[in-house]
């Protein structure tokens, strides 16, 4: 469990699972997570806590045991389903099984997948969905019904994965018209159903779509996507840690905005591993005249999605290197939209796929079926040794622990007293919960996680504004009337507040430790003192 206190992404997702382990089985929204946020009313949805997981975990949660986490074998899954559906896009063209295993393992060492490892983005490692709707695409026939299931877990696994096939379903619709497979009538009400379906269950598992859904519009345009990304090897995550991280050593690293201060664009890391531009090269010298023959009614819709999910990756603010091309305003009701997938340069994933599957299939019908083995080979070994560096280091940060016995969070909180806030008290109250935490927020949430209290704030992604704005003008109100909750312990993120706080009765105990204030109120002062 280490590794997951040193980034904000990973705690915040294993924080999101715990707390929902203590909420009712039958509940709505079922994906609501009181005990993480209180009143803020925050879905596990915002929280990128793999809700399907966690829901299918929930009914085990007393032989689980604490601390527990999913993310191994989850990433396990996830490559094995990766694996799968590769292959049965490969069987639609390719004949030889160790052909086919020689396309997967280049899939599987796709450096896109460590990356995400690196920066802790657990829901995001499910690519299996994207290579899924690909398939989908591909096959002879329409399948609606694995269609609405694919969109749904994708839903329940991440929203940007969700985001991400949305537009490979439409385009799948406009082939299946345009083949006359599907008839207009058919199309308009599939994409009814498909509407009514999502919205059932944005209602079910809690999902807000309101203007005053989200206090954290800001930063479309700031993780986007470089025109350089796809043969860039290099990606600094200075602005997260302080890591940089080189996919190759025979291709040359290209200047990029990743280093500068506040830039968010390592999000636009897309690069296709060495392996994958080798297969390119080799099938730009041996490709035969004629060699493709596809019908406008086949490429044309996907080409489409591809385009939309190029232009939205490379957001507003096209850059190249780090010289900023073209830039053009958008409108305030797109700015708002667009923020709610603020990581644009991930939507180039698809695409990137999309890429890997045509190069193979132009690979498999121009190389000789005598030699394509011994090249895939070649070419695997090559990458494979041109990234091993980051796979060691992926490894090494994934593996570590640290040499203590008993609760982590003991070795973050050193004084005694955290014990006994631990033992008296059920909540904790911020004063006041931001979008952003205090510094020492994972250290206390650890704690109350531990201890059995829940927290009305902590660093929570995503908050309804309105929420937020009155959860912190009733807290506002209690305090300037003196009033404190007698089984919650108030952490104050103001010396201020903490001071004017203090002068309301001195029954109270203020306490600072550990380079936090604290108020413990009245009724559970004698328990911490005795």
């Amino acid at each position: 469990m280490d590794f997951f206190q040193g980034n904000d992404d990973a705690s915040i997702i294993w924080f999101g699972y715990e707390y929902f382990r203590w909420t009712d089985f039958f509940q709505y929204p079922i994906l609501n997570n009181y005990p993480y946020g209180q009143e803020l009313n925050i879905s596990l949805v915002y929280t990128g806590s793999i809700p399907i997981v966690s829901l299918i975990l929930k009914p085990f949660d007393k032989i689980l045991g604490f601390p527990f986490q999913f993310f191994g074998i989850y990433h396990l899954i996830c490559l094995f389903l990766q694996a799968y559906f590769t292959i049965k896009i490969l069987d639609l063209f390719v004949k030889c099984q160790i052909t086919k295993f020689l396309f997967v393992s280049i899939v599987l060492l796709s450096p896109i997948l460590p990356f995400n490892l690196l920066i802790n983005h657990n829901g995001l490692f499910g690519h299996w969905i994207i290579i899924a709707s690909i398939y989908l695409y591909l096959i002879p026939q329409f399948k609606y019904r694995r269609w609405i299931s694919l969109l749904i877990l994708s839903l329940l696994t991440m929203a940007y994965l969700f985001a991400m096939i949305l537009p490979i379903f439409f385009a799948d619709l406009f082939r299946r018209s345009l083949n006359k497979e599907i008839n207009n009538h058919n199309v308009f009400l599939y994409s009814v159903y498909t509407f009514l379906s999502i919205g059932l269950i944005f209602l079910l598992i809690g999902v807000e779509t309101s203007n005053e859904t989200y206090s954290y519009y800001q930063g479309y345009g700031n993780y986007r996507m470089n025109l350089n990304s796809i043969f860039d090897p290099s990606v600094s995550l200075a602005n997260i840690n302080t890591d940089s991280f080189n996919f190759s050593k025979l291709i040359p690293n290209l200047t990029d905005t990743t280093n500068i201060k506040g830039s968010g664009d390592y999000e636009g890391f897309n690069f296709i591993g060495t392996s994958m531009i080798l297969i390119i090269l080799t099938t730009i010298i041996n490709y035969k005249k004629n060699l493709i023959k596809f019908t406008k009614e086949n490429y044309l819709p996907i080409l489409i999605a591809c385009l939309f999910l190029v232009i939205f990756a490379l957001s507003h603010k096209v850059i190249l290197n780090d010289s900023l091309l073209v830039s053009y305003p958008l409108p305030s009701f797109a700015k708002k939209l667009f923020g709610v997938f603020r990581s644009s340069g991930r939507f180039f994933w698809p695409v990137m796929y999309i890429i890997t599957f045509f190069s193979f299939y132009i690979f498999y019908k121009s190389i000789n079926p005598k030699k394509i083995i011994a090249i895939l080979i070649i070419i695997i070994s090559i990458g494979f040794i041109d990234s091993s560096e980051v796979y060691t280091q992926t490894r090494a940060l994934k593996s570590f622990n640290l040499n203590y016995s008993g609760h982590t969070w003991k070795q973050m909180l050193k004084d005694p007293k955290w014990e006994e806030f631990g033992k008296s008290y059920s909540s904790i109250k911020y004063i006041y919960p931001e979008m952003m935490p205090i510094k020492n927020y994972r250290e206390i949430t650890l704690f109350a996680v531990t201890e059995g209290l829940s927290v009305n704030g902590g660093y929570l992604a995503r908050i309804k504004k309105s929420s937020l704005r009155k959860v912190k003008a009733d807290l506002k109100l209690s305090l300037e009337a003196c009033i404190f909750d007698p089984s919650s312990l108030y952490i104050f993120t103001s010396k201020k507040n903490w001071e004017k706080a203090s002068l309301c009765d001195t029954k109270n105990e203020t306490f600072f430790i550990d380079n936090t204030f604290i108020i413990a109120p009245t009724k559970k002062v004698a328990e911490i003192l005795r």
